[in-house]
């Protein structure tokens, strides 16, 4: 009896993971197709990304070389990380369902009660910085230097150095 109790249980173990890694499979095939579509700059720039949130096309308005090249490239940038954000919500809707099912499968503690899991070994995972290289949240040491250079147009048109787009 106690046998035929742990073969079901097995057999309905085996089910789950099943269908989980069948559904975990089509749901990355999914993934594989998302996109995501972001604007900014009175929607004059328009950047469309990839499930992982890589540009994979920028655009522009007739009328965005009116832009300043700080306009624009914040412009860009801002359009970008809509876009992104809109990317991981995309890919969170899509993941939810099976992550879920993923959830039904025991866990080593449900067997083993003194052993920890695996995943609860793992630290959490943090949030990529969107701010730009020289922000002070990225190097608050170097607030001071960043308010001595000036404004990010000077740089913007020494890197460009009057050669436009």
């Amino acid at each position: 009896m106690a046998n035929e109790a742990a073969e079901s249980f097995l057999s309905d173990l085996m089910q789950t993971v099943q269908d989980s890694v069948r559904e975990m499979a089509q749901a990355q095939q999914q993934w594989a197709l998302i996109t995501a579509t972001g604007s900014a700059a009175g929607k004059r720039v328009t950047v469309v990304v990839n499930a992982e949130g890589v540009v994979i096309e920028t655009r522009f308005t007739s009328d965005a070389d009116q832009m300043s090249l700080t306009e624009l490239a914040r412009g860009v940038t801002a359009a970008a990380q809509e876009a992104a954000a809109a990317a991981r919500q995309k890919v969170s809707e899509l993941m939810a369902p099976a992550q879920a099912n993923s959830a039904a499968v025991p866990k080593v503690s449900d067997f083993f009660p003194d052993l920890p899991d695996v995943g609860e070994l793992f630290p959490k995972p943090v949030q990529a910085l969107t701010s730009p290289p020289d922000s002070l949240e990225r190097n608050p040491d170097r607030a001071t230097a960043r308010t001595a250079r000036g404004a990010d147009s000077e740089e913007l048109s020494d890197i460009f150095d009057g050669r436009g787009l």
